[in-house]
């Protein structure tokens, strides 16, 4: 007879003479740890809602994560000065000079990735006024919010099995790659495209203790389902990163179209037409997070229209992939 496990899917066959007479009864799932009834019946064990598996699950405990936000995950108070600086019209350039000066190691690195070769103004930024002046306070910004998230994106994330440093590299080459993008369609959203790319995948730092807390399940999935983590992570928790990190965009304030394509980053076509999450989606295909997974060609899918939607053929992937590379060389070093 066949059983199937309802939370990872696997399949075992056991002899009949082996089962217990009476049912439902339970069993163990060896590969994912999980403690299902089974009724008797073959090819089909008895159905076990996942919120019994997995306590709390789906709309509950996206209620957890979202009242988790408001106390574990503030955005970094210079970035969020910054940020406000930047709205106002008003602003002096000297207020966000003087913003940056009450935190010298964070100053040091923002001048630093002022003068990298990326932005194109090697050795000629003395100053944070210089910063202010020579880039621009929306360049600026940028850098401040490149260099503030950085210790956040670099570290371990056990449950999703990232060593520290990864999730952050990969963040950086999906920035710069969706920004190489932006300009290679010739759309006017290049900075909007790097901050995006830059906290694309920020909701897997929320969702990681979650996911330990169910690493069985999440390790069988993936094994036995390799190239859908994303499916993983919703057969778990009831939802995924990605609705996550649009909750943070939505508690830092982050521009609606950012945090849209944000959310949207896995599925454009649900974007309502957003360029940015095309923009992204296609960065995220481009950058594969697993290493084993780009060697293997189990790179995420690249939904159909996508190249269509951006006016871009095959032909432009491989300079895309080219261009990125080369800036995200230059800047890596700069930034972590």
């Amino acid at each position: 007879m066949r059983v199937q496990c309802p939370a990872c899917r696997r399949t075992y066959r056991f002899p009949e003479e082996r089962l217990p007479a009476k049912t439902p009864f339970s069993l163990k799932c060896p590969a994912c740890q999980q403690v299902f009834q089974f009724n008797g019946q073959p090819h089909s064990p008895a159905p076990v809602p996942l919120a019994q598996i997995f306590s709390p699950y789906g709309e509950d405990l996206k209620r957890e994560v979202t009242e988790n936000l408001k106390k574990l995950y503030p955005m970094p108070h210079i970035m969020l000065k910054a940020r406000a600086l930047a709205a106002n019209p008003d602003a002096d350039l000297r207020q966000i000079s003087a913003i940056l000066r009450t935190d010298p190691a964070l100053a040091s690195r923002v001048l630093k990735v002022a003068n990298s070769a990326f932005y194109g103004r090697s050795g000629k930024v003395a100053s944070l006024m210089d910063a202010a002046v020579l880039l621009g306070v929306r360049m600026l910004v940028q850098i401040i919010t490149l260099v503030s998230t950085s210790k956040m994106l670099g570290s371990e994330l056990q449950g999703f099995d990232l060593d520290s440093g990864r999730l952050w590299r990969h963040s950086l080459a999906v920035a710069v790659t969706s920004a190489t993008i932006a300009t290679r369609t010739g759309l006017p959203l290049r900075d909007e495209a790097f901050m995006a790319g830059l906290l694309h995948d920020a909701g897997k730092i929320i969702l990681n203790p979650y996911v330990m807390e169910r690493k069985s399940a999440y390790d069988a999935l993936r094994k036995y389902h390799p190239n859908t983590p994303l499916m993983a992570e919703q057969a778990i928790l009831g939802f995924d990163h990605a609705e996550t990190g649009f909750a943070l965009c939505q508690k830092w304030n982050i521009p609606a179209p950012q945090a849209l394509a944000i959310r949207f980053h896995h599925q454009p076509s649900r974007s309502n037409a957003s360029p940015l999450a095309y923009i992204l989606h296609l960065a995220n295909a481009l950058t594969a997070l697993d290493a084993e997974a780009s060697a293997g060609g189990l790179a995420p899918p690249v939904e159909a229209g996508v190249l269509a939607f951006l006016k871009l053929g095959p032909e432009d992937l491989a300079g895309i992939v080219t261009d990125a590379a080369d800036a995200i060389e230059t800047i890596e070093d700069d930034t972590y």
